[in-house]
């Protein structure tokens, strides 16, 4: 029985959010950082974590939330990675009104073997937003809640990829207080723990009838 346990406690530590190297990152960069009114600030979203369980980015169709009275967007988005994706122009970038930038890249190779051969990095950079700080105050930039349309990243074979995710924060005109990120683990990852954790039980109950 002590066996088996500690073989499920295993399992569930390689799946909590930040020991896992099986479950890659969605994340931006900065994490933190301290602008002026008027400042322009930049945002990177990356990935990591790709290699190790033999994924790609063959499209994404992602949305930052933020507080559009403390930011507001600014130019168009920077995608610097265009040549990991076939040097394709499958970029579309829409602002808007209401704290939502939506960034949609796909690319039109249609073999996953030659995606693989461009990605080459990881970390993968997949682009920059800029905005424009218009007053002061404390913003956390995250993607959007919709694991479909706002939060979805397109791994081999058109499959969606499951994803642990972490925001950003920009703090204008008052030093960076208030500031904290955190990661955010991907519901099916959740669903893994508790189905270990009923497992467990589940044992300890057949044990104890033995």
């Amino acid at each position: 029985m002590n066996k088996l346990l500690a073989t499920i406690g295993l399992a569930l530590v390689t799946l909590l959010p930040g020991a896992s190297l099986a479950v890659p990152l969605l994340y931006m960069t900065p994490t933190q950082q301290s602008v002026a009114v008027g400042d322009s600030v930049k945002v990177s979203v990356s990935i990591s974590g790709l290699h190790s369980i033999n994924e790609i980015v063959s499209a994404l169709d992602l949305n930052v939330l933020f507080n559009s009275t403390i930011l507001s967007t600014a130019g168009i988005v920077s995608f610097e990675s265009k040549t990991q994706f076939g040097g394709t122009d499958g970029v579309l970038d829409s602002s808007f009104d209401s704290g939502n930038r939506g960034v949609v890249i796909y690319s039109l190779l249609t073999s996953d073997t030659d995606l693989s051969a461009l990605q080459t990095n990881d970390p993968f950079l997949l682009f920059d937003l800029t905005f424009t700080a218009v007053a002061n105050g404390v913003t956390h930039l995250d993607f959007g809640p919709d694991s479909i349309f706002q939060r979805n990243v397109v791994g081999r074979n058109g499959e969606s990829l499951r994803l642990n995710y972490a925001g950003a924060c920009v703090a204008v005109g008052n030093g960076g207080g208030g500031c904290d990120v955190t990661m955010v683990p991907e519901p099916a990852t959740y669903a893994l723990v508790l189905a270990g954790l009923f497992a467990i039980g589940a044992a300890a109950r057949g044990r104890g009838r033995g």
